[in-house]
């Protein structure tokens, strides 16, 4: 009968940090032969409690693992123990499971909790079989392992809230003064240190932004680190390399700050924003204590969040600066726009003025030669020819009439100076006067023209006269870039609706023509006084003739009579085009007042 007992590893019996491999675990080695008899294994689990079971071999070869839990269980079963407890251990072996997989000690225990999982529901939480190499085999309890890993991941949750906090604080400010000691502060808790500091990289050397544990007497904001060619600190700033120092006393290039402890272990992040070296995290320890891998792993996470924190702030200290270059010239700009518009202003009266002046000065004169040359018209005793020319005469003043009116309406329009009388309307009379003017103009071009509803919409009060003035220039402008043989419909309608809004009791006029059309990048424009659509200097003469020239005031007429009366007045067409011939509908919308109804 051959027993071995051996107590685990002394250094592999106590957590210093969190374990990162099962050989850093406490593991037990319980070797038995066949021929144990069952009796002294149970005696010496019951004097070793920590032990998960035991390891069975034959002729010095092992062969499988017997479970506490299984040679307990198994025991317990009536006529276990009379069955089994003088026998030797092989008769019980013959009754239980003796698979084993075995681990290699390095394996993660993240590994090793994943393949432990997967076993059989029976062989879930029996102990794992752990190789130290050749015949050092031994036991790991599974709830040890377990316990393990959760100290692991308590470890991490730790590290995550200290980066989550701290992102709130990065996310929260952009004022390095107060973000980067907060960082320093809650890396102490996660990294013991005696001192830390976060360098700036500037003109090659680096400069202190934040330090921790540094003596009071000593001013950082003047410390400086130079970053030699083959230095210590050039390994960080050129090749972007994580460093660790066990002993800085055996570094020749070792840049000691004067007037402060001696550092002894080292450990030196670079900060990266972008593909750019910003500077680095210095963490110091005043006794040999060299820094583990999971720390190099968290400080450098720690050193990302710094290194977010100092990009963004020279980001927004640019953004800063740009601002208030910006703020600076736009109200530069604004003080010469309000110069300008002021001018503008002055401009706008004047030509109002202008306008208004000449309109009068010119209208006297025209009178004098309108009433001559209708007092030549009819004098009968003159020649043929004669009379052509005095009517050609007639035909120009009439026109240069309407010219001069129409200038006057829009300065009326801008002074505000337009009295409107309004009465009782019918505005199928209106358009039907309208008509009757232009018709000898259509009939011409052989433009034709059709009327629908306005006889069935009822009356309304407005400003006769203007509204004849307005709906004059909309139909006019329809023959003006309707082609010869083309459509003019003129139709009513009740409601108005325009971007889905209803104007309740109101007219909706519409004047639609199968013309060349309008680009909708001037929709608005025409409606502006004195634009006019393609090249001015190609429209040919006459105020009905096909794209015939004018003043460029008749739309902006029209628009400010019906602003005037309360209404909306806008234009729809897909483009202009005149070979297609796409055409424009002028949508004209009037209120009716209640007491319109009486």
């Amino acid at each position: 009968m051959t027993l071995n007992i051996a107590i685990p590893l002394e250094e592999k019996t106590k957590f210093v940090g969190p374990a990162k491999f099962i050989g850093n675990l406490p593991s037990y080695q319980y070797y038995t032969d066949l021929s144990t008899p069952v009796q002294v294994v149970v005696e010496n689990l019951k004097n070793t409690p920590e032990l998960p079971g035991l390891l069975l071999r034959r002729d010095s070869v092992y062969i499988g693992v017997l479970s506490r839990l299984k040679i307990f269980e198994w025991l317990g079963r009536p006529f276990g123990v009379e069955l089994f407890f003088k026998k030797p251990i092989s008769h019980l072996s013959t009754e239980l499971d003796l698979s084993g997989e075995i681990y290699p000690h390095d394996m993660p225990i993240s590994t090793a909790i994943q393949k432990a999982l997967t076993r059989s529901v029976e062989l879930m939480y029996e102990p794992i079989v752990v190789s130290f190499g050749g015949d050092d085999l031994r036991l790991l309890d599974m709830n040890v392992l377990l316990l393990a890993q959760s100290a692991q991941l308590t470890n991490a949750n730790v590290v995550i809230e200290k980066q989550v906090e701290i992102g709130k604080v990065l996310s929260s400010s952009l004022e390095l003064p107060k973000v980067l000691p907060l960082i320093l502060e809650q890396m102490d808790s996660i990294i013991p240190y005696s001192r830390a500091a976060i360098l700036l990289y500037r003109n090659n050397q680096m400069e202190f932004a934040a330090s921790r544990g540094y003596p009071e007497n000593v001013n950082m904001d003047e410390a400086r680190v130079l970053v030699n060619d083959n230095g210590v600190f050039n390994q960080i700033i050129q090749l972007r390399q994580i460093t660790t120092v066990d002993d800085v006393s055996s570094r020749d290039d070792w840049q000691h700050i004067p007037n402060t402890p001696q550092t002894r272990s080292w450990l030196g992040v670079p900060l990266v924003h972008n593909d750019e070296v910003l500077g680095m995290l210095s963490i110091s320890r005043l006794e040999i204590a060299p820094f583990t891998p999971d720390q190099v792993e968290t400080s450098a996470s720690f050193a990302g969040q710094a290194a977010v924190a100092l990009g963004n702030a020279k980001l927004y200290e640019r953004n800063q600066l740009f601002t208030h270059e910006l703020e600076m010239r736009v109200q530069e700009r604004t003080q010469e726009l309000q110069k300008a518009y002021h001018k503008l202003e002055i401009l706008d009266k004047n030509k109002s003025d202008f306008i208004k002046i000449s309109s009068h000065e010119i209208k006297t004169p025209m009178t004098v030669v309108t009433g001559y040359a209708q007092m030549l018209h009819h004098n009968k005793s003159l020649a043929p020819e004669d009379r052509e020319i005095v009517k050609s005469l007639n035909e120009g003043m009439k026109r240069l009439v309407g010219v001069v009116n129409t200038m006057l309406d829009v300065a009326r329009l801008d002074t505000k100076e337009m009295q409107l009388d309004f009465r009782k309307m019918d505005m199928h009379d209106l358009i039907t006067d309208i008509i009757d003017e232009l018709a000898p103009s259509m009939l011409e071009r052989q433009i034709s023209y059709k009327i629908k509803n306005l006889d069935e919409m009822p009356k309304f009060r407005g400003d006769r006269d203007a509204l004849k003035k307005a709906f004059y220039h909309v139909i006019v402008n329809a023959i003006k870039y309707t082609p010869d043989l083309g459509k003019i419909r003129i139709t009513g309608n009740m409601p108005g609706m325009r971007d889905s809004k209803v104007i309740e009791s109101s007219l909706q006029i519409t004047v639609s023509d199968t013309g060349i059309g309008i680009d909708p990048a001037e929709h608005e424009l025409i409606f502006d006084r004195f634009y006019q659509t393609g090249k001015v200097m190609l429209h040919s003469s006459g105020k009905t003739k096909f794209k015939g020239g004018g003043s460029g005031l008749g739309l902006a007429v029209a628009r400010g009579i019906i602003d005037a009366h309360g209404g909306q007045i806008w234009v729809e067409s897909s483009g202009q085009d005149e070979a297609a011939l796409p055409g424009s509908s002028f949508h004209v919308i009037l209120p009716i007042r209640e007491k319109d109804k009486e």
